[in-house]
């Protein structure tokens, strides 16, 4: 039986998503200043639904937009065989879009109301371990001597563990947003738009201070440069990293992956356990209980660990 054509895949209704007066307006004024690669997701989502609604519906009017419409779109994405965690992420999308028209009283109802996101499987957890960490840490600092290159890779690692920041929130500090004085990364541009400030232990605060001090950067400077002076980027943070990992893998004797996401797995995880959820949440810069489970679910033979003290 031939499959039942639905506007996921029929993109011939919208050929450029910000033509649409209301979703253009919505771009400019609650989604410009994300990240890249939301604006691109929602960029997506968007698509995605509009091409539904209005093949289905027969028009664009998002004043009819009902929850129904809502729950239909998500059936038909289970059907077509997206993962519970990307029809999660347009769903957010689609609430995030149905509070804006919320505001701009374009409806007089919430279409997402009422409607769950899935519930996901408890995700295997992909921070770095305790004795990883250890030879990892080790390891780098051995370098620091060797050159002004390994020095700031030190400085990188330690940073990355001790404020929990995403690597793009990290490469995006300049002197100005450091207070060695309040052992503090302030004004930081997180995920989202946020400007948060950042704690950091006294040890990381110190190894920062010093290290912006020897390279005399001024307020207005980057503090992770590469070898020209430039920003340092994203695959050349994931270059060192990656070497560091190398080494470590040689000394204690098995792989290590290592990325900046790990870290901030490893972090969160510290947090929770020491501090709590609410506060590991706030740490982390996230508004809810969402993601949370994804940074810190605990492995079976961690707690297999934490059974044997009770």
């Amino acid at each position: 039986m031939e499959k039942e054509t639905t506007g996921l895949h029929n993109t011939s209704y919208v050929n450029h998503l910000r033509d649409h007066q209301l979703i253009k307006k919505y771009f400019i004024f609650s989604v410009e200043g994300q990240s890249p690669l939301t604006i691109k997701s929602k960029e997506y989502d968007l698509k995605k639904f509009l091409n539904y609604y209005s093949e289905n519906k027969g028009h664009d009017d998002f004043s009819k937009w009902h929850p129904i419409n809502t729950r239909e779109f998500i059936e038909e994405l289970k059907r077509e065989g997206y993962s519970p965690s990307t029809i999660n992420r347009m769903f957010a999308s689609l609430k995030s879009f149905a509070n804006f028209l919320l505001e701009e009283k374009i409806v007089d109802h919430n279409p997402t109301k009422n409607i769950k996101q899935l519930q996901l499987p408890a995700s295997t957890p992909k921070r770095v371990e305790d004795d990883e960490w250890e030879i990892l840490k080790k390891v780098a600092e051995e370098l620091v001597d060797k050159s002004t290159e390994h020095y700031r890779n030190y400085i990188l690692l330690r940073l990355l563990d001790a404020s929990g920041l995403r690597i793009s929130e990290v490469l995006g500090l300049r002197v100005g947003n450091f207070r060695g004085d309040q052992n503090r990364l302030c004004w930081v541009y997180c995920k989202g738009g946020k400007v948060r400030d950042v704690l950091i232990s006294q040890e990381c605060s110190k190894l920062l201070q010093d290290f912006v001090q020897s390279r005399k950067l001024g307020e207005r400077d980057l503090i992770f440069t590469n070898y020209q002076g430039g920003a340092l980027s994203r695959v050349g943070a994931a270059k060192i990293l990656n070497n560091i990992a190398e080494l470590a893998s040689k000394r204690l004797g098995r792989t290590i992956t290592l990325h900046a996401h790990r870290l901030r797995h490893m972090h969160a995880f510290k947090c929770k356990i020491k501090m709590g959820e609410a506060w590991t949440i706030e740490r982390l810069g996230h508004s809810g209980f969402n993601y949370l489970n994804r940074y810190t679910t605990i492995d079976s033979k961690r707690e297999q660990e934490l059974i044997n003290t009770l």
